[in-house]
């Protein structure tokens, strides 16, 4: 507390105090990869695949993982990532992920309705330390054959996207 002024009856002529706030949400999003853009539309299990990201951002601890649900049973899907940001009709859903894009393991959903990917360092490709200081853009994508009468014959959806500062 400060004061300035002179005493008055033993007080303070005048006072103010200050408060100091810090906020690490510098991207509007926070530090990990958390934030979303782009729609998705529904696919055969009747609602849009969301996109998660968990871990942090840290390359080297090569736990970035990214998890979409609902998505349809037993069906296979890619994770990818790449440098910006769209959204572009693609299949029966849109692509959000444009630039640079770099493409994960093949995944299935198994009987689960969800799918997740690990970008563990095993090898360069699954590997984000290339990307280092750069934001990037994350998206699923995933064979959707049973919805293809509401898509106009497509067979696949994606997800919408999650981005993130790629941290050292």
């Amino acid at each position: 507390c400060y004061w300035f002024g002179g005493y008055v009856g033993g007080n303070p002529f005048a006072s103010f105090w200050l408060e100091l706030f810090g906020d690490d949400n510098v991207d509007g999003c926070g530090f990990d990869i958390d934030c979303k853009y782009c729609a998705a539309n529904a696919n055969s299990s009747g609602s849009p695949a969301d996109l998660l990201g968990s871990g942090g951002t840290s390359a080297s601890s090569g736990l970035v993982t990214m998890t979409s649900s609902p998505v349809p049973l037993n069906q296979n899907g890619i994770f990818f990532h790449g440098a910006n940001q769209g959204q572009v009709p693609f299949g029966c859903s849109f692509l959000c992920v444009l630039g640079n894009q770099q493409r994960g393991t093949v995944t299935n959903t198994g009987g689960t309705g969800s799918s997740s990917y690990t970008y563990d360092n095993s090898d360069a490709k699954h590997s984000l330390g290339a990307f280092v200081g750069a934001t990037r853009n994350f998206q699923h994508w995933f064979r959707d054959p049973m919805n293809s009468a509401n898509c106009g014959g497509q067979t696949f959806n994606t997800s919408n996207a999650v981005s993130g500062t790629i941290a050292p």
